[in-house]
């Protein structure tokens, strides 16, 4: 039963590092962004609100961008089933991206009140043992890729 899981461990181990990257690699085009556009004022506006705010609050507004974005990825999901692959497929991974990008923003924002909610740190541990765990089932065989290539 064991092997027969492995390939489904490895898929998902696949999964956790790619959303892991893909927040990063967002995090740091935020911080670009923020740079390049005069939307430092605007990140400290929603921070100083934040700030005022409860930590119930604060996770509702952490998750109300993500859900003003999943309609759209549902629309990507009706294009696919609907024959328009390539657009389907666009608009997925644009409401993807987007709704990364959103999530990282705000959590770098709500951070300190989020951990303020007693089952919150406990969850967020749950992912940092998710990615490090994903390490372990990935990392031989990115250093054989690596060696083969």
């Amino acid at each position: 039963m064991q092997k027969a899981l492995r390939p489904l461990w490895f898929v998902l181990a696949i999964i956790v590092l790619v959303e892991s990257w893909l927040w990063r690699k967002t995090v740091d085009f935020g911080y670009w962004l923020v740079r390049l556009l005069p939307m430092a004022a605007f990140r400290r506006g929603v921070a100083a609100l934040v700030a005022k705010l409860p930590p119930y609050v604060v996770l509702l507004v952490f998750a109300l961008p993500v859900l003003l974005i999943e309609p759209f990825k549902l629309v990507g999901v009706y294009l696919l089933t609907h024959r328009h692959v390539f657009f389907g497929i666009l608009v997925f991974i644009a409401a993807k991206l987007i709704a990364v990008a959103i999530i990282a923003f705000m959590f770098e924002i709500c951070r300190e009140k989020l951990m303020q909610i007693s089952w919150f740190p406990r969850f967020y541990a749950l992912f940092i043992r998710a990615w490090h765990w994903a390490h372990t089932i990935l990392d031989p065989w990115k250093t054989w890729a690596r060696e083969a290539l």
